[in-house]
């Protein structure tokens, strides 16, 4: 079975998000990530200003300690957003035709310039959203086929994928005729 499809960067970012959204990555990660080591070691900060003590460490201005953790809650995701699109505005291997194909072997991605083959044993899981189907080869990278692309061909893609999957653990797509 091979599918092709035209790079579109929009649809790549929804296939980001969407990959995010089943890993459970959300915002307040980066909280935690960054902001709260932050805030936590401002607590002293903090907790000196209302009774009139003198700031521990010096003169350090208490607004730092308190826009850091928004900056990481805010400003980290926007940039990780901007550096997604300029790699994929300027990288070739993400520009023109991309097809999918799976057969007997496993699963091909072939791009511009790169090609990848993920074996059917090394797929670890498949995930379904209302607008993809998702082979994770490891627990945060997929290769994704778009539903669009796939037309009235998705409840034999589905079986095809669930015959191949059938001694992996962890499908999430049962064959077509399963209730």
């Amino acid at each position: 079975m091979e599918y092709t499809l035209t790079f579109d960067p929009h649809e790549h970012q929804r296939a980001l998000d969407a990959i995010n959204r089943i890993l459970g990555y959300r915002r307040w990660t980066y909280f935690l990530a960054f902001g709260m080591p932050t805030l936590l070691s401002g607590l002293p900060i903090l907790a000196a200003v209302p009774r009139g003590e003198p700031v521990p460490w010096g003169n350090v201005n208490i607004w730092a300690w308190l826009l850091f953790p928004g900056l990481a809650f805010w400003a980290l995701p926007a940039l990780t957003r901007w550096q997604l699109r300029r790699t994929l505005a300027t990288s070739p291997t993400l520009q023109g035709t991309l097809r999918r194909v799976l057969n007997e072997q496993g699963v091909e991605a072939h791009g511009t310039g790169a090609a990848t083959t993920v074996a059917w044993h090394a797929v670890q899981r498949v995930e379904e959203t209302p607008d993809f189907l998702f082979l994770f080869y490891s627990k945060n990278c997929a290769i994704y086929l778009p539903k669009r692309i796939l037309g009235g061909d998705l409840p034999q893609v589905r079986d095809y994928i669930a015959t191949h999957m059938r001694s992996a653990k962890g499908t999430s797509l049962p064959p077509a005729g399963a209730p």
